[in-house]
């Protein structure tokens, strides 16, 4: 399978999976989202959040500008779908070769053990995008 059609099929899935936790959340009284439970984030909310701002994240690297975070003041379930859709259509868009001259894929490369020696040294900063052959 192709990088892009693996990325685009990521994409349309996270969008799907989050409209269902978000339309089921949706129902729930706030007392629900914000009830704090033993996890690695205290709450439902905050968990959507933080998935919202992991998305944001990854659109910004796709984009190669700096990221914020969080990515926005709204503290809705439903914020988290608008950056699913932005991510998607960011994806939809791109071709096989502009993937691939992403930093995206060579973060991908180096997480799953498949970077090549000397083929990339990508730093990761909080307020700057990644960059190859950053030290």
């Amino acid at each position: 399978m192709h990088l892009h059609t693996l990325i685009d099929h990521y994409a349309a899935y996270d969008l799907w999976a989050n409209s269902l936790f978000v339309k089921r959340l949706d129902r729930e009284p706030t007392e629900v989202l914000d009830h704090e439970v033993p996890s690695s984030f205290p709450t439902l909310r905050t968990t959507l959040l933080h998935i919202r701002d992991a998305e944001h994240v990854w659109l910004c690297r796709l984009n190669n500008v700096a990221h914020s975070w969080p990515a926005e003041a709204s503290i809705e379930p439903g914020s988290l779908l608008k950056h699913n859709v932005l991510l998607r259509d960011k994806v939809a868009q791109m071709s096989e070769t502009m993937l691939e001259r992403t930093s995206l894929t060579r973060i991908y490369a180096a997480i799953t053990g498949r970077a090549q020696p000397g083929k990339c040294s990508c730093t990761v900063s909080t307020t700057a995008p990644i960059t190859a052959g950053s030290s």
